[in-house]
């Protein structure tokens, strides 16, 4: 009997996982956003590589671009607007 969580039979190596969204990580102060870094981090514990795309028609205050970027790692944060189908820094 395989005794190993859920989420690690589904691939039994790492994954590139990219999580879009309209809701930012951080600040934390709102539930949705709790929800959202929990499920990174626990995506990040068993191992997998974890890309986060915000979504957004306005601009990202610089610190909060920073600590999304020291969750995720370099270069696995982006925020952006989807309008009109193309992805256009916010």
């Amino acid at each position: 009997m395989d005794v190993r969580p859920a989420a690690l039979m589904i691939a039994d190596r790492p994954m590139k996982i990219a999580i879009i969204s309209s809701v930012p990580c951080f600040p934390t102060g709102w539930g949705s956003q709790r929800r959202i870094l929990n499920l990174v981090k626990a995506l990040q514990r068993l191992g997998h590589d974890v890309w986060f795309l915000y979504l957004s028609g306005s601009s990202m205050a610089k610190g909060l671009v920073q600590a999304h970027e020291a969750q995720l790692g370099p270069g696995r944060f982006q925020a952006g607007s989807g309008q009109g189908g193309v992805l256009k820094p916010a």
